[in-house]
């Protein structure tokens, strides 16, 4: 395929996308490679950056963990506690919850929710 093919390709296709948030995506994606907008972050925003740069090791850490936990699920899938939700099942790791569903041989991970924020946002029965 050419440039000028791909070119043509993409244009056509895009055309038919009624995704606001995905073209809203791609818009972002060509105004970086063309030097479009910048976001002019505030102080706090800065603070938390630098913050997140420096726990870096700790982030790695929680990283590794959630490998190690999406590892053993694969291996046995039922292990999570299962949800209302009946094919959803949340596996409790410290100060966080996996909500994933098994599906064939995969484990698919939709959600990681930090129960520090509002415990009382997630039941337990």
């Amino acid at each position: 395929m050419t440039t000028l093919e791909l070119k043509n390709s993409l244009i056509r296709k895009i055309e038919e996308i009624n995704d606001k948030p995905f073209l809203q995506a791609i818009k972002t994606i060509l105004d970086a490679k063309l030097g479009g907008e910048r976001l002019i972050l505030t102080t706090e925003q800065k603070d938390e950056i630098r913050q997140s740069k420096m726990d870096l090791s700790a982030s790695q850490k929680l990283l590794k963990r959630f490998q190690k936990e999406l590892s053993l699920l694969l291996k046995h899938p039922e292990l999570g506690m299962q949800t209302d939700d009946g094919h959803i099942r949340g596996l409790i790791m410290g100060d966080f919850i996996i909500f994933y569903e098994p599906i064939d041989n995969n484990i698919f991970s939709y959600s990681v929710w930090d129960c520090r924020q509002n415990p009382a946002v997630i039941k337990m029965k």
